[in-house]
């Protein structure tokens, strides 16, 4: 696809979100530039917009959230070679799985803190498939204490 024209259409999105003060609409068009720049190749960008994406999704209060967030950023960490963050970060991550009982982001921390090369671009769930975001999920998979 057009890599230039998703870019200036997601960063017209991340501004207009944030001058909203909608903090997950601009955390999760921070989280798709920084898709891009790893299709771009750019793990350190990528790393950059997900460090940004994670403070706006902190200011959330959703703990299933920030802990994906985390995941995501350990994910790129470890790729763009600062393995000492992505295992601090992974750390963070599992803390807050483990309080929220989500088993399948346990699983995937310790992939990516013990594997020594994660599955960027996203990391898969069961049987490969990426996990959806909680507003994808069907609602029996959602918890309603943790995502609304």
């Amino acid at each position: 696809g057009d890599l230039a024209r998703a870019r200036s259409l997601l960063d017209e999105s991340a501004a207009a979100f944030r001058r909203r003060g909608d903090m997950w609409g601009y955390a999760s068009a921070l989280g798709n530039l920084a898709n891009l720049a790893l299709a771009a190749g750019d793990a350190a960008e990528a790393r950059r917009l997900l460090e940004e994406s994670l403070v706006a999704i902190r200011v959330t209060g959703r703990d299933r959230w920030t802990a994906w967030a985390l995941l995501q950023l350990a994910a790129v960490s470890r790729l763009d070679g600062r393995p000492e963050q992505a295992e601090r970060l992974c750390g963070e991550a599992i803390l807050i799985f483990r309080r929220i009982g989500d088993r399948q982001g346990e699983a995937e921390c310790a992939a990516v803190a013990g594997l020594g090369s994660s599955r960027v671009g996203g990391l898969r769930g069961p049987r490969g498939r990426r996990p959806r975001p909680v507003e994808q999920r069907p609602p029996a998979t959602r918890h309603t204490a943790t995502d609304g």
